[in-house]
């Protein structure tokens, strides 16, 4: 993508619906574009592959977790092993660019180190120290995740189409969070902890009465 100009152009393009994975898809996937965009899509044939490799660093490390290893001997090589990603995704990032839309390989390097990170913390505090205190609100999500999923999405849906004062519920709301002199970055951050806390409530609910969704 950032040596193969794209056909019928003579430059090296990353912009949306402009770029190598847009044009594979628009030869693929003619008329089942992305519906908002219409160009592009950022599910598409080209950036599926490198999604991939997100999975299977996964799957690794799944498989990592379950060997017969003492839990110290798995935590470290984790965190070495995140800070390598990590680094390596930076650096790889300044020929090609960090970027979700396109789910790019430095993206994937860099995304993968952050989650690998937050894991072994997680792991290092859950299985080693046996600190559980703060485990029950992941519990509550994890034990019905797609149920949270289905119920967010259903929820988002609602406060869009319900209107307010010259505008949807959706909108009316975040226009209330930007009325302080916080950074828009800080306030979008803030309408996601309210909204996911908003969720929290049925799935808690779920939890506790022992009832499991599936697919």
């Amino acid at each position: 993508m950032c040596f193969i100009p794209v056909p019928g152009s003579n430059s090296i393009r990353l912009e949306p619906g402009n770029n190598f994975a847009a044009w594979i898809d628009s030869l693929l996937l003619e008329g089942h574009m992305w519906k908002y965009t219409k160009t592009w899509d950022p599910e598409g044939i080209f950036s599926t592959l490198p999604a991939i490799a997100t999975g299977l660093i996964g799957c690794i490390t799944g498989q990592w977790l379950q060997k017969n290893f003492d839990s110290n001997a798995k935590l470290v090589p984790m965190f070495v092993c995140a800070n390598i990603l990590i680094l390596s995704g930076l650096a790889w990032g300044m020929i090609f660019p960090i970027n979700k839309s396109l789910w790019t390989s430095s993206y994937v390097l860099y995304t993968a180190g952050i989650a690998l990170h937050a894991l072994s913390i997680c792991y290092w505090l859950i299985d080693i120290l046996k600190i559980k205190t703060f485990t029950p609100f992941f519990f509550s999500f994890g034990s019905n995740a797609i149920t949270a999923y289905v119920l967010s999405e259903l929820l988002t849906r609602i406060l869009y189409i319900v209107p307010s004062v010259n505008a949807s519920v959706w909108e009316s709301t975040f226009k209330f969070f930007s009325f302080t002199f916080l950074p828009l970055e800080f306030l979008s951050l803030l309408f996601a902890m309210c909204y996911v806390a908003f969720i929290y409530i049925p799935v808690r609910i779920l939890y506790n009465r022992k009832i499991f969704i599936k697919v």
